[in-house]
């Protein structure tokens, strides 16, 4: 339902960390170029406006992302639901149908840039994580968290809505992991338990900086933090009280 509403992307399991490790190694790349720092800071030194913080310490939410740290990539319904849409408009109705310029095919680590997500053929604001070989980048879709290897044929430099800040911002449950990290198993579990749900969002501890700590109840009111704790998933950290905005 998120995903027809233009509210999120649609994702799957958390990668496997093998599977990082593995597409980390670096080979000859005969399709994309690497330019020159200079060039770079002096053509491509935008950044996406970082996201606001909510207007709200209690909101409906959505997250669209869960990171190996147990980082919860999240939007506010009343204050990103709409400029989500209005981004997706714009970028469709700019890109829909395209074919890539020379430019296009050229992109460095850092770049702002457009790009197509291959499950739906959307496109959404981005930034260039790595340049990789057989003509790939790994981009971060900047208003939803998520990474996705994008070929740099469905890749423009064009950029529409600079001024509209990143649309998701970064939330932590207040719990731990049992062991010393996060395990895959536990990630993905919380994955298909958050993400693209309906939650309301409680600020716990109020900050200036993400991630913030936040309480997510579902529509039926289980908290799913406590839903963690209990069935060994997670352990609480110590009690933090809700600070008044």
């Amino acid at each position: 339902m998120m995903i027809g509403l233009g509210m999120a992307i649609p994702t799957g399991k958390v990668e496997s960390r093998d599977d990082v490790d593995d597409a980390k190694l670096e080979g000859l790349n005969n399709n994309i170029v690497m330019k020159d720092a200079a060039i770079n800071e002096e053509k491509n030194g935008f950044n996406w406006l970082t996201a606001e913080m909510p207007s709200s310490m209690d909101f409906a939410g959505f997250v669209s992302h869960v990171d190996w740290d147990c980082n919860m990539y999240m939007s506010s319904i009343q204050d990103n639901q709409d400029n989500l849409r209005i981004i997706g408009s714009v970028l469709e109705s700019k890109y829909s149908g395209s074919s890539p310029s020379p430019q296009d095919l050229l992109w460095c680590k850092g770049e702002a840039c457009i790009a197509q997500f291959c499950l739906d053929n959307k496109w959404y604001r981005g930034e260039v994580l790595e340049v990789r070989d057989m003509g790939e980048c790994l981009v971060k879709f900047v208003d939803y968290g998520s990474e996705e290897l994008c070929k740099a044929e469905n890749m423009r430099k064009g950029l529409f809505l600079t001024d509209i800040p990143v649309q998701c911002f970064t939330v932590q449950m207040d719990i731990d992991p049992i062991t010393m990290k996060w395990e895959e198993g536990v990630l993905n579990f919380i994955h298909k338990t958050v993400v693209e749900q309906v939650l309301q969002v409680t600020i716990i501890q109020k900050k200036d900086v993400f991630p913030l700590v936040v309480r997510l109840v579902t529509k039926a009111g289980l908290d799913i933090g406590e839903l963690l704790v209990k069935n060994g998933y997670a352990r609480g950290r110590a009690s933090v009280a809700t600070q008044e905005s």
